[in-house]
């Protein structure tokens, strides 16, 4: 198990977070439904999302991305300004959707 901050500092991105990384970035079809951390739509059945599992203290948490998020994540988000406010705690639902959105104007 590695931590956020090794994660990123080994891609070159470092983060000031005390979650661990369980589960890193990976492509997966989903199961049953879940809603995309990115943007909020809904993944269907059998849908390829990315899924991302995270713990912090005695909490665990696994999000999805659906590929528009998170070609715009890969694409976009490394590098931005805002990234450690955005990927951090602050990583809600619809936020690549905000962010997209921002940049356009």
């Amino acid at each position: 198990m590695i931590t956020v901050i090794e994660y990123y500092a080994n891609n070159e991105r470092w983060v000031n977070m005390s979650v661990s990384v369980i589960n890193e970035p990976h492509k997966v079809r989903v199961r049953k439904p879940h809603i995309c951390q990115g943007c909020g739509k809904k993944i269907e059945m059998g849908e390829e999302a990315t899924s991302s599992t995270f713990a912090e203290g005695r909490d665990i948490w696994t999000f999805y991305e659906c590929e528009d998020c998170r070609g715009y994540f890969d694409s976009n988000c490394n590098g931005c300004r805002d990234f450690e406010y955005c990927i951090g705690e602050n990583y809600f639902v619809g936020t690549i959707k905000e962010c997209k959105r921002e940049r356009m104007r």
